[in-house]
């Protein structure tokens, strides 16, 4: 793959940002919604910097605990009623399918 910006991976993974400062500018709370963000851009950062420097020497990229400090954000906004049923859905399974392209990130970009 020429650029990592085409893959299925980075795509997904620029939706679910997307989607995520779209939906937590209607939080009551600004520091939950600056510590979600934040973690969607460590995402992006780490996808990057995976491709960029081909950082093979890592067995798996280290998305999946990124993905679990959003998953577990997403739960606690949820607790805190910023998000309805269906928006959590549709967030788990977008976090679901990017965990799928962890293990195998060589196969994806190289």
């Amino acid at each position: 793959m020429e650029n990592f910006r085409d893959s299925e991976l980075w795509i997904k993974a620029t939706e679910l940002t997307r989607d995520i400062f779209y939906l937590s500018n209607m939080f009551g709370d600004d520091t939950l919604s600056d510590i979600l963000r934040n973690s969607c851009m460590d995402l992006l950062a780490e996808i990057m910097q995976h491709f960029v420097w081909h950082d093979i020497s890592k067995e798996e990229l280290n998305a999946n605990g990124i993905l679990n400090r959003i998953e577990t954000q997403i739960l606690i906004a949820k607790g805190q009623h910023y998000l309805s049923s269906d928006e959590i859905r549709n967030f788990s399974k977008t976090i679901d399918e990017l965990r799928s392209f962890c293990p195998k990130m060589t196969e994806h970009f190289f």
